[in-house]
């Protein structure tokens, strides 16, 4: 299900929301929220009436408070707070937890009505008699400070060992993490990554070259695809069916390039050696 119905700024009318009218119906955010509070309640209806119900958990969660739309103006009257509405059959009873939390929480307090308990990264479970409001406080304040170490778990891996590239399998492994190529890789002088395995080369825009140095600027690369794509940097590559060929560069300059027909492994100082990095 794709739910853009709600999007800001003046939300999408929904032909099956015809009948469904929100105050004089002029504000078209407001009829889009009304149409999805509609649509969400017949769909639970649904699933609560369903031979499945009671093995079912229904979560209701927001992710981010409204963005700027035509009824803002609105809903800064009231207090914003994101919502996580948890719905089980098996346990009917309905409780209101008031307690200060952030999406933190969210997965700690749903896992213990699937039978898991315990926590998970930063999150705490709400109903658990544990919980502590001071802590989810503290982890809100400080994650902003906590950016760049938490960025750290999601980067690709920094190159410690070597680069292996298997054009037969049509993998390359850094440091024995696979990944499938054709990749462009940017790299930093300690060799952190970054990996794209989207191919980048439009002909019908401009060259390779110009495309790259659009999108990396400044930015040292290593790329591993189809020769008749690279070849648009070095002419004198050999262009087979099915070659891989790798380039080494910049957006202003091609340090390197070759052939890759069979496998090769690459050590870090061989690497920098491509780029004149001093090892």
């Amino acid at each position: 299900m794709l739910t853009l119905d709600t999007h800001h700024p003046n939300g999408f009318k929904t032909p099956s929301c015809s009948d469904t009218i929100y105050g004089d119906g002029s504000n078209d955010i407001l009829q889009a929220v009304a149409c999805a509070d509609k649509l969400v309640g017949n769909f639970i209806n649904k699933i609560q009436h369903s031979p499945y119900a009671r093995d079912t958990v229904i979560v209701i969660a927001s992710d981010h408070l409204a963005m700027q739309n035509t009824a803002t103006y609105l809903l800064k009257k009231g207090n914003r707070t994101n919502r996580l509405m948890i719905l089980d059959l098996e346990n009917p009873v309905s409780e209101k937890i008031d307690l200060y939390g952030t999406t933190y929480n969210t997965g700690t307090t749903l896992l213990p009505f699937l039978g898991f308990e315990g926590v998970i990264g930063l999150g705490r479970d709400m109903l658990n008699d544990t919980y502590r409001e001071q802590d989810a406080y503290h982890i809100d304040i400080y994650t902003r400070f906590w950016k760049p170490d938490i960025q750290q778990f999601f980067n690709f891996p920094q190159i410690q060992k070597n680069l292996y590239i298997d054009p037969i399998n049509e993998t390359i492994q850094i440091d024995e993490r696979e990944f499938s190529i054709p990749v462009l890789i940017t790299l930093d002088d300690a060799l952190h990554t970054s990996l794209n395995f989207d191919p980048i080369y439009d002909p019908q825009l401009e060259t390779y070259a110009q495309q790259i140095k659009k999108q990396l600027p400044e930015q040292t690369f290593l790329y591993i695809g189809h020769c008749d794509e690279l070849s648009y940097f070095d002419t004198d590559l050999v262009i087979n069916e099915k070659n891989y060929c790798m380039i080494a560069g910049d957006s202003n300059n091609i340090y390197h390039s070759q052939n890759i027909d069979e496998p090769i492994s690459m050590t870090i100082e061989q690497l920098k050696s491509l780029y004149t990095i001093t090892p």
